[in-house]
């Protein structure tokens, strides 16, 4: 069966090179699990490498018999999206159009609403609810678990793959185009999946679920020997790096033991990473970076329920600035009850700690799961890097948005009379 698996072009505001992690976890990783699925021929297009609109991925269906096309949607693409696939409707009815991606697991009855889309990826690893559709559209016989088919009107349960999704086909994906985009060698890799946190401003519990699965220490290790050469470095992608500790020193261990000579990077928490030696371990086995969601402090932390003291704080700048980890602050602007002197306070401890601080908008992702009718104008507009609802007490709009974009000089913003 010949299937099209296209990520649509971004039509949001979200910087591009920060995309690029996700399009080989989201994108890639799922190619190289269903390319290799026997009787599937699978081709996969990103629209931003080969700049295709929409007249341009029309003219490859219509030149090539597709029986299924797959597309991936984001907040930042949920209009082109729809479009093409709108449009590929008018001119043949015949192909199956199936979604999937955060935005859909976490508002699939939106995506209901629309007859372009045949088949709605609601739950389970993405790649598996794929590969159920693939087979029902073969023998209606076999339940399609984790997709919502229109037709029917009927919803799925999904499953969850253990560990053995796939890495991605770096023969296949478009490294060089995005490896300039990105202003580094860097290969994005799943080693963890689920999220037990389940935060009201995240995607990642609604989208991996809320069980934690983690990928064998060996196989990372292998794929890391076999690529090394060709990236400099390896973000390794987990929802918390660090909520099994036991296996991050098996990992550690296994890259130390094996002499892999590689750098690497993770997302983590705060109050995960308080034992020295498991920063001195990491750092050893070639950790360079490890970005957390401090988020915000104060009254505002109490209202996402994501509290970190002080003290915590410093302690990981700490061994983070000794074992030589550079520390990445993740900070959310504009949260209910968040202040101008809140603002001030954390950056304050976060320069004078040397954390990198890097903020975006809070989008309040939960309001809009709970509000009807939503349009596509409400998604767009909780884009991280330009949303803004709730604002900051003491800051203007311009203020606000100079904080996202030149973190550094925030003395100098916070100083300027409103």
């Amino acid at each position: 069966m010949k299937i099209l698996h296209v990520y649509p072009k971004q039509t949001g505001t979200r910087p591009i090179h920060i995309t690029i992690p996700k399009r080989y976890t989201y994108f890639w990783e799922i190619a190289s699990f269903l390319g290799n699925q026997k009787n599937i021929k699978l081709k996969s297009i990103d629209c931003l490498d080969h700049q295709f609109s929409i007249f341009d991925l029309c003219k490859i269906i219509l030149k090539e018999n597709f029986s299924i096309i797959i597309l991936l949607v984001r907040v930042e693409n949920i209009s082109q999206t729809i479009r093409f696939a709108e449009f590929l409707k008018t001119i043949d009815d015949n192909k199956k159009i199936i979604i999937y991606g955060d935005i859909v697991n976490f508002i699939p009855d939106f995506f209901k609403n629309f007859d372009c889309f045949d088949a709605i990826v609601t739950s389970g690893d993405w790649e598996l609810s794929l590969l159920n559709y693939i087979n029902y559209i073969k023998d209606k016989s076999i339940q399609p678990s984790g997709v919502y088919i229109k037709k029917i009107n009927q919803e799925f349960k999904g499953e969850f793959l253990f560990n053995n999704w796939k890495f991605t086909d770096i023969k296949n994906a478009p490294i060089n185009f995005y490896n300039n985009l990105n202003r580094k060698k860097e290969l994005t890799i799943t080693v963890a999946r689920g999220c037990p946190f389940n935060c009201r401003y995240c995607f990642a519990s609604c989208t991996f679920g809320l069980h934690e699965r983690r990928k064998n220490t060996t196989e990372i290790c292998d794929f890391i020997e076999r690529n090394k050469d060709n990236f400099t470095s390896f973000k390794f992608f987990a929802p918390t790096f660090n909520s099994d500790n036991e296996w991050v020193l098996k990992l550690c261990k296994e890259i130390i033991k094996r002499k892999i000579k590689t750098s690497w990077c993770v997302t983590s928490r705060v109050d995960l990473l308080t034992d020295e030696s498991l920063i001195s371990a990491m750092a050893k086995a070639g950790c360079y970076k490890i970005s957390v969601g401090l988020e915000t402090i104060n009254k505002s932390s109490i209202y996402i329920k994501k509290q970190f003291s002080k003290e915590q704080i410093v302690t990981v700048a700490k061994y983070c600035n000794k074992y030589k980890v550079i520390l990445k602050g993740l900070i959310m602007l504009g949260i209910p009850y968040q202040t101008k002197d809140d603002i001030f306070e954390l950056f304050s401890l976060m320069k004078k700690n040397n954390i990198v601080i890097r903020p975006t908008s809070y989008s309040p992702f939960d309001e809009i799961k709970n509000k009807k009718n939503i349009d596509i104008t409400d998604i767009q507009k909780m884009d991280k890097f330009t949303y803004y609802k709730y604002g900051i007490k003491g800051l203007t709009k311009k203020q606000y948005f100079q904080l996202i974009v030149d973190p550094d000089n925030f003395e100098n913003i916070l100083k300027q009379r409103i």
